[in-house]
């Protein structure tokens, strides 16, 4: 890699805070709610990232994964900074994303709570990490770095094995969930 751009990626990198201070606002921007509704305009596939400490299994329902490189294989994810996942894959340094099915709304919802520790019967086990049964698609990950923007945590993380089977995934838009046709 170019060591400009190397040097600039690091000047942004910063340890992960979670319980750190959020910047104020620079300047007039969007109030939250038209944000919110323009955002859902955008449909998007529907994930839970798990990890497991000794209590047990921890997760969350996230939106916004996506394959960052190739060429080491990466993908991010973004994840509130007050939750308890985003403090356990720090501490652990790996977790799993599961790409839900169609017919895993339920799944969906029950991560979407914060604080959300699953049920041993909806978790199977790859690479010693828990996935969603069902899933229509997983990932096991080695944490690689974490940037902190805003409210959020962008988290990176190497993919170490990566599985798909037949079936549709869930997608939100429009502030629900829906179904490929």
């Amino acid at each position: 890699m170019n060591t400009v751009i190397e040097a600039a990626l690091g000047l942004h990198y910063t340890d992960l805070a979670v319980d750190g201070p959020v910047a104020p606002p620079q300047g007039d921007l969007v109030d939250e709610q038209a944000f919110r509704s323009a955002m859902a305009a955008l449909p998007t596939g529907v994930s839970v990232i798990t990890t497991a400490d000794g209590e047990g299994v921890w997760g969350m329902t996230v939106g916004s994964l996506t394959s960052l490189s190739l060429r080491p294989p990466l993908l991010l994810v973004c994840l509130h900074r007050g939750s308890t996942t985003l403090e356990l894959l720090a501490r652990e340094g790996r977790f799993a994303v599961s790409v839900l099915a169609q017919d895993q709304h339920d799944v969906a919802d029950a991560f979407a709570r914060p604080r959300t520790r699953a049920a041993a019967t909806s978790c199977t086990t790859a690479d010693g990490l828990p996935v969603i049964a069902g899933a229509v698609a997983w990932f096991t990950c080695q944490h690689r770095h974490t940037y902190t923007s805003g409210d959020h945590a962008i988290v990176i993380g190497a993919v170490a094995h990566a599985e798909q089977r037949a079936g549709d995934p869930l997608l939100r838009h429009a502030s629900r969930y829906r179904r490929l046709h």
